[in-house]
């Protein structure tokens, strides 16, 4: 795929990138002349630490010592404290802090292992309404396509899209580009410009009725003058990121058929080690890719260290998107094309394997109703467990049922 073409070299471009990023190549970061003169904003990473199990307890009747409950399992468990009472079709707050049905379905696919219902009351309304959010959740299906003609989720077997949400893990937004104060100003474009090379890209925040607003990693790559790649890049996270505890990197994203590299850096250099991940995309289709931290290659000026250490989740100072010509080693991307490339970005986000059950029920006292409880619970589909109200001990069965 080399090229021996000369095309003119843009070196407004050029000091552009280098002003963007506060770095001069083999010479070193400016970025703190830029601070000193008001010239730079400071983007701060946070804390995503992981807990190894977290539940969120809700109590609909005080006949369950919901008090002593959360003290005995808070002790052996990073316990969110809420509670629901039902009464006539309202909900009002009884413990702790107040949640809906909808904002606990959030939970499960967000950041909870469990969610346990200590549920003693004589109906089954919030059982039933559960169960029907998590078939919402696990089964939203859209009529029609996209613009362009293809299922915004992936098309099912009779033409309409389908997304399902997978359970057995956790997931939780670094970026939601879908959201109400999404922000690209951290975001930056790094071409081969600053090899000599020609290719150009950039990022902008794009709105559909269907995907809602994705961020856009779009523009021409070329291989003229030695060139071939084409990024966007976080400036550096001051402090870094911290995502002890997850399992990897999860991105939504919609491509063009091409294969991407995904990068982070555990420095704060610009020409530091980078850890690296090709993913290939499936042309205008949605897909979730899992990028375990095990799996990305310690890599420095695109050839791999074998020797380096594994990436480090706790230490994440930068994050880059790329299409090159190139994987590592001077092996050539096999799925590269030179010309017009876009790659949509819905999420970046980490994922861990789930811990337990999503759901554990204290079941009714009524056995009519405890078998409609067990019916709706089965028809959601969702993996739970459920507590018999004789059990005896409640809160060694719940203990047992979060361990």
């Amino acid at each position: 795929m080399a090229s021996n073409q000369r095309s003119k070299w843009d070196l407004v471009r050029f000091v552009t990138t280098l002003n963007t990023f506060g770095e001069v190549p083999f010479l070193g970061s400016f970025r703190w002349m830029q601070q000193l003169l008001g010239q730079r904003t400071v983007f701060p990473g946070m804390t995503l630490t992981a807990p190894k199990k977290q539940a969120v307890l809700i109590d609909t009747d005080d006949k369950v010592p919901f008090d002593s409950l959360h003290k005995q399992l808070n002790n052996r468990f990073a316990l969110s404290l809420c509670s629901i009472k039902q009464t006539d079709c309202s909900i009002e707050q009884t413990h702790g802090e107040l949640v809906n049905v909808e904002q606990l379905i959030s939970l499960l696919i967000s950041s909870v292992d469990t969610i346990a219902i200590a549920d003693t009351t004589t109906n089954t309304t919030l059982i039933t309404e559960i169960a029907e959010h998590i078939r919402q959740a696990t089964e939203e299906t859209f009529q029609g396509a996209t613009e362009n003609g293809t299922a915004e989720n992936g098309t099912a077997e009779n033409g309409t899209a389908k997304n399902t949400v997978d359970w057995s893990v956790i997931t939780q937004s670094v970026f939601d580009f879908d959201a109400a104060d999404s922000d690209l100003s951290l975001w930056g474009t790094l071409d081969d410009v600053v090899m000599g090379g020609v290719s150009q890209g950039g990022v902008f925040l794009r709105t559909s009725q269907l995907a809602g607003t994705v961020a856009i990693f779009a523009g021409e790559v070329s291989t003229n003058n030695s060139g071939g790649f084409s990024s966007i890049r976080t400036q550096n996270f001051e402090p870094p990121y911290d995502l002890s505890g997850w399992s990897g990197i999860k991105l939504r994203v919609k491509g063009d058929g091409q294969r991407y590299k995904f990068i982070a850096r555990n420095s704060d250099g610009w020409d530091s080690p980078a850890y690296i991940y090709s993913f290939d995309t499936v042309a205008n289709t949605w897909c979730d890719i899992h990028i375990p931290f095990e799996a990305m290659v310690p890599t420095f000026r695109a050839r791999s260290m074998p020797d380096a250490p594994p990436f480090d989740p706790a230490k994440v100072f930068s994050l880059q998107l790329m299409l090159s010509k190139f994987e590592y080693d001077r092996q050539l991307n096999p799925k590269f094309k030179a010309g017009p490339f876009e790659l949509a970005v819905k999420n970046i986000g980490v994922y861990r394997p789930r811990q337990g059950v999503p759901l554990v029920v204290v079941g009714n006292q009524d056995e009519t109703i405890r078998r409609q409880q067990q019916a709706a619970l089965n028809e959601s589909g969702l993996s739970y467990r459920f507590i018999e109200p004789d059990n005896g001990d409640i809160i060694e069965a719940l203990a047992q049922a979060l361990a």
